[in-house]
């Protein structure tokens, strides 16, 4: 049985592909690389930390549909998966390798050759680290699908009471100073934050999505806003001390992971499930492909002269590359043999869902129901 559209998931990542594409924008000028005033540095952290709650809520959403689907269980399953998270990362490691030696100008093939294998053990370009992550969790998706769909309520509460002490002691040592770090860890629990902290953040999307009673949403609304400031100013206050260090804001800490759950519990209780689909979900079918591609349109344009200095051209460069990353993977994915390797979708899902032959089919259908009308 095919599962049921989830509406609140399209605006999630909708949202959350705008902001990766924001933090890689800003930060240059939140790092210091780039100089930039004091007032406007802080605005910038200040969106910075809404920015930061993206990769958390992907790996939540993630993590509830592969661990609510039986399918999961089985292998066949799992190498369906993998291969749409490995051949796209392989394609665009590759494209980024051949703009290296552009830029470099070294037109070595040894170099080439040597500059994409190297992605086997590493991402060659910084973005890539989360479906480095994600193929990790999907490799052991089996099994802990089977570990926690076996829990009775007692273990699943257990669980549940472990992945929040967690998250409690990330937050202890975020915020206590170097020297003091050890007299607060508790090395059992350090160790539990496997693959960053995202390992926790995955299961934790299948108990949010699985949450029957609702809470009310002034006590998410009042939650998310004083974890929101407190990091903001915690950051800000680490920035004029020592510089900037996204210690506080860490994307598998116990805060930013907090500020997620209650963002994702926001959307999943107001937003109604009364559609199969929202006018969203073309975007959405091409997060994957803007995700893998958008980093490196930032560094070409970097490359031609294109560097933020403000506010207003963070805005506008991060507007750019999302729309200029819409149009070249719509555009690939017209292409049969370079859609999947692009977007991750097969040519034929492309064409019901995002691709420029879906898009002229739609503007036929409406045009033929106007002159219907007429």
């Amino acid at each position: 049985m095919k599962r049921k559209h989830i509406v609140y998931f399209d605006y999630l990542r909708f949202i959350g592909a705008i902001l990766v594409v924001y933090i890689h924008v800003a930060s240059p000028l939140v790092s210091g690389d780039i100089p930039m005033n004091f007032p406007g540095s802080c605005f910038l952290i200040f969106l910075l930390t809404i920015a930061y709650t993206a990769v958390p809520m992907f790996f939540m959403m993630s993590g509830y549909l592969i661990l609510t689907d039986s399918k999961t269980q089985m292998i066949s399953t799992l190498k369906h998966r993998i291969v749409h998270l490995a051949l796209p990362l392989l394609f665009w490691t590759v494209i980024v390798a051949l703009w290296a030696m552009i830029r470099d100008h070294d037109f070595s093939l040894a170099d080439f050759v040597g500059y994409v294998l190297s992605g086997f053990s590493a991402p060659i370009m910084q973005h890539f680290w989360y479906v480095y992550t994600l193929v990790a969790l999907y490799i052991l998706s089996p099994i802990i699908y089977s570990a926690v769909n076996g829990l009775k309520t007692e273990g699943k509460k257990y669980l549940i009471m472990l992945i929040i002490l967690v998250f409690i002691q990330t937050m202890v040592t975020a915020i206590v100073p170097d020297n003091q770090k050890n007299e607060v860890l508790i090395k059992p629990l350090s160790d539990l934050k496997l693959l960053g902290g995202h390992l926790l953040t995955f299961v934790s999307g299948y108990f949010l999505g699985n949450i029957k009673k609702r809470i009310p949403n002034i006590i998410l609304v009042i939650i998310a806003l004083a974890d929101f400031i407190f990091i903001s100013c915690m950051t800000v206050y680490i920035t004029l001390d020592t510089g900037y260090s996204g210690v506080i804001q860490d994307q598998g800490g116990g805060f930013t992971v907090l500020l997620a759950a209650c963002i994702f519990l926001l959307f999943k209780q107001n937003i109604s499930e009364g559609k199969s689909k929202s006018r969203l979900t073309p975007f959405v079918k091409m997060s994957f492909g803007i995700y893998l591609m958008h980093n490196l349109l930032n560094r070409v344009l970097s490359y031609f002269g294109w560097e933020v200095t403000g506010v207003l051209t963070v805005f506008m460069k991060t507007a750019v590359i999302v729309i200029l990353c819409y149009l070249v993977i719509k555009t690939l994915a017209t292409i049969k043999p370079i859609c999947f390797l692009a977007s991750g979708v097969p040519y034929s899902n492309a064409n019901e869902s995002f691709n420029w032959r879906y898009t002229i089919r739609k503007l036929n259908s409406r045009s033929g129901l106007k002159g219907d009308n007429k």
